[in-house]
């Protein structure tokens, strides 16, 4: 699971530069040379389909390509919401112009990885009109955020130049028009991963697991530690029903299995084996008594105890 996701990403960040016989295809179009300034973004949330960014751009381009006017700018992977010119002037025929943007951007998150999730925040130039003929080559981007995420870090931030093309068919004939576009990615990928925030996410699935662990510990030789033993466990319950029910309102439901649904599962069963077990040692008190149904709870405490770490510090590790 892992290993698709960031094989996904990598695949959209680590893209080799177009080769001379790619960007031959784009003979015809004027190259609108682009810096992007980072300024802001709004805090990263999983429920949410779209993220904020503010933004300034540096465009160098030839005046005689445009007829004096400015390139129209689109965002490909979202909307437009803003746009302010802070300057423009002309140097030997080449413009440079200051724009400030606002544009809602829609990230694909990696829902189901998290807490362990890798996001990709992109922006993504185009033309306005899609069937004009300039595109914008980024050539650097600059992060002046400072901190873009309280609860991410940064790892990784670039820009990506592309060629792609588009096969069109004609609906009442056999003709086929292959067009050939540029298309660009300035990106920031953030990590989640850290033991702060995997603690933070699961402390209380912890904390269940562990009531009903150590609820084995407790002596069942008489009536009063046996309704005991088998009500904080029945509460090991409630509070992992909580837990889930908690994070599952801050990140969107998915189709697919995630790191929560593991862990979850995992949790609930360590707590209904622990029921289990408290049945058992039960009928070994009536049968056997007391001395094999307390060796049977240290053993399987012994047991689950030592599986359970090594299940939490495996899914840190390799999720």
């Amino acid at each position: 699971m892992k290993d698709a996701e960031y094989d996904w990403i990598y695949s959209r960040i680590d893209a080799k530069p177009p080769s001379d016989s790619e960007l031959s295809h784009l003979n015809g179009m004027s190259i609108v040379d682009t810096t992007v300034f980072m300024m802001r973004m709004s805090d990263i949330n999983l429920k949410e389909k779209s993220l904020m960014l503010n933004a300034v751009l540096n465009l160098d381009y030839y005046e005689s390509h445009f007829s004096g006017a400015s390139p129209a700018i689109g965002i490909f992977n979202g909307q437009l919401k803003d746009q302010q010119q802070i300057s423009r002037s002309v140097k030997n025929g080449r413009v440079h112009e200051v724009i400030k943007i606002l544009a809602e951007v829609n990230p694909y998150y990696m829902t189901n990885m998290y807490p362990f999730d890798l996001e990709l925040i992109s922006l993504r130039l185009s033309p306005k009109v899609e069937d004009d003929l300039y595109y914008f080559r980024l050539n650097d981007l600059v992060d002046l955020t400072y901190v873009a995420q309280n609860d991410y870090n940064l790892v990784k931030m670039g820009v990506v130049n592309e060629v792609e093309s588009n096969d069109f068919s004609s609906l009442t004939d056999n003709e086929h028009k292959l067009s050939y576009f540029g298309l660009n990615r300035a990106y920031m990928l953030f990590e989640h991963k850290n033991i702060y925030s995997y603690l933070k996410t699961f402390q209380y699935m912890l904390l269940a697991v562990s009531i009903a662990l150590f609820a084995l510990l407790i002596n069942a030789r008489t009536n009063s530690p046996k309704n005991g033993r088998v009500a904080v466990i029945g509460s090991s319950i409630f509070a992992l029903s909580a837990t889930v029910f908690q994070i599952n309102a801050s990140v969107k439901i998915i189709n697919s299995l995630t790191v929560i649904d593991l862990v979850s599962f995992y949790s609930g069963a360590v707590i209904i084996l622990c029921f289990l077990i408290t049945v058992r040692t039960l009928r070994f008190l009536d049968e056997d008594g007391y001395p094999l149904a307390k060796l049977f709870d240290m053993i399987m405490f012994t047991v689950i105890f030592l599986y359970t770490n090594l299940f939490f510090i495996g899914v840190y590790l390799y999720a």
